[in-house]
């Protein structure tokens, strides 16, 4: 099993670049390549890629955009699941036939997910939790993620409301999950043989 990286700032942004390439192991990323799953409507592929090129290393080469379709004869050292609307993304996920790619890629490669507030939440095993969150404007009924973890995550929380949150959370919801989780936009949440790290 690869290892998560999951944070709350996306590639758009240069702090969720610094927070990922922070916890990134291999901090000579120039020869690494990238699977990026960006949603295409929300227009911002061409920011994660300058990103990725100028503050974390990569070389332009070696990245590949979901919007071209799975890397062919090539296994990326990284997938990225970019933030937006959890059940959008997870959606257009589905519809283009990732989900079993990016398993393989963590679960069988060992390849390191980096999961970004939707791609955060995606990461676990269900996307349950986003409703209370996200609006379900694509009407989705299966709420199955990728389950690269045993239990949930939730994106731009602090410690202190994932507290409250659960609280007022029926319990009968949040018992589907052997672990649920939050990360703040100031954290990353490493997962490493499903031990949260740091």
């Amino acid at each position: 099993m690869g290892k998560l990286i999951l944070n709350s700032k996306g590639l758009n942004t240069k702090i969720g670049c610094k927070q990922i390439l922070e916890n990134i192991d291999d901090k000579d990323i120039s020869n690494s390549s990238m699977f990026i799953i960006s949603y295409p409507p929300y227009g911002v592929d061409d920011i994660i890629m300058n990103n990725a090129v100028e503050i974390m290393g990569f070389q332009r080469e070696n990245l590949y955009l979901s919007a071209n379709g799975v890397p062919k004869g090539i296994i990326p050292d990284y997938v990225y699941v970019t933030e937006g609307n959890t059940f959008e993304v997870l959606k257009y996920m589905r519809d283009n036939l990732f989900m079993d790619y990016i398993e393989n890629l963590v679960q069988s490669e060992n390849r390191t997910y980096i999961g970004s507030s939707a791609g955060a939440i995606i990461a676990g095993t269900d996307i349950m939790l986003a409703r209370d969150f996200d609006s379900n404007f694509v009407r989705m009924i299966d709420f199955t993620a990728l389950g690269l973890f045993d239990g949930t995550i939730i994106p731009h929380y602090e410690p202190e409301n994932l507290e409250l949150y659960i609280q007022n959370t029926e319990k009968h919801i949040l018992n589907r999950y052997s672990r649920i989780l939050s990360v703040s936009n100031h954290d990353v949440v490493v997962i490493e043989d499903g031990k949260v790290m740091r």
